[in-house]
């Protein structure tokens, strides 16, 4: 009798055990797989932040170089237009049909923007939506910036097309020449040009309501 008590007791023992562990091992089992969903969780977070910073700067990157703050280079054009000079390389007397005028970059410029420019400098003058060129006794700038000739205006865009279409005979450019100022344009694989060196000044937009 006495050897079954101790036999059962054993026997209640070993069940009580196994249960206790084989608890501790389910909990443990449930608490692993929260733990592994929650790392998994954590890597797609961290994929997708990843990817949202990487997609932020070339946001920011392609707004810089399409508002005028960053350098930018590409295939394009480069235009050289100068006044004419005499023989001894003296300049001529200046006559107001062969004198470069503000207006006369103004019209170069707007020409090259509808033809697909995706940016313009003239002598190193990185021209944004805010740049103006004028004329102050007879003197032209350019962001403030003083230029004189010969006037050195790279484009950087398809460069072909920008080349066609600047050198046609329809164009502003061949219109210069019958002044008998000089024009020169270039194809080139790789025209570089600066960042704009003041400072943007945009205004907000107001939606007028009816």
């Amino acid at each position: 009798m006495k050897i079954r008590i101790i036999k059962y007791a054993t026997l209640a023992t070993v069940l009580f055990i196994l249960g206790f562990f084989s608890g501790n091992i389910y909990q443990l089992y449930k608490n692993y797989n929260y733990n592994l969903k929650i790392i998994n969780y954590l890597q797609k977070e961290h994929k997708l932040l990843q990817h949202k910073n990487v997609s932020l700067k070339k946001l920011v990157s392609s707004f810089k170089k399409i508002s005028g703050l960053a350098d930018i280079q590409g295939a394009g054009i480069i235009i050289k237009v100068d006044e004419p000079i005499s023989s001894n390389h003296a300049e001529k007397p200046k006559q107001p049909d062969n004198i470069v005028t503000d207006k006369d970059l103004q019209n170069i410029v707007t020409e090259l923007w509808s033809f697909g420019a995706q940016a313009i400098s003239i002598n190193g003058n990185r021209l944004v939506i805010n740049s103006v060129i004028n004329n102050n006794n007879s003197i032209i700038s350019i962001n403030q910036n003083t230029v004189t000739p010969p006037y050195t205006i790279n484009a950087v865009g398809e460069r072909q097309q920008l080349y066609n279409s600047a050198g046609s005979d329809n164009g502003y450019l061949s219109f210069l020449k019958t002044k008998n100022v000089t024009v020169v344009i270039t194809v080139q694989d790789n025209v570089i040009i600066p960042a704009y060196k003041g400072t943007l000044l945009l205004k907000s937009m107001k939606v007028q309501s009816n």
